[in-house]
């Protein structure tokens, strides 16, 4: 959980790591659609719930890119 304003929701993250080849076929059964054929070794994963995409969800958005940088005191 990583705080972007001062009374924030949540934002659970999941790295996946893979440390073979290739995914193994028990393990592509547990992964989604556009990440089983990844050859990518490391995968970052941001769970969001089913939201409609709207212009307040993009103003969320935004906002929360802009806090953060001001937070961390990024460019």
């Amino acid at each position: 959980d990583l705080s972007v304003m001062t009374d924030p929701p949540e934002v659970d993250i999941l790295l996946l790591k893979r440390q073979s080849a290739k995914w193994t076929a028990a393990q592509r059964a547990l992964l989604p659609d556009g990440i089983r054929n990844s050859k990518a070794s490391h995968i970052l994963i941001e769970f969001k719930y089913t939201e409609s995409f709207n212009e307040k969800a993009l103003q969320q958005a935004l906002g929360y890119d802009i806090f953060f940088k001001r937070a961390k005191e990024l460019s």
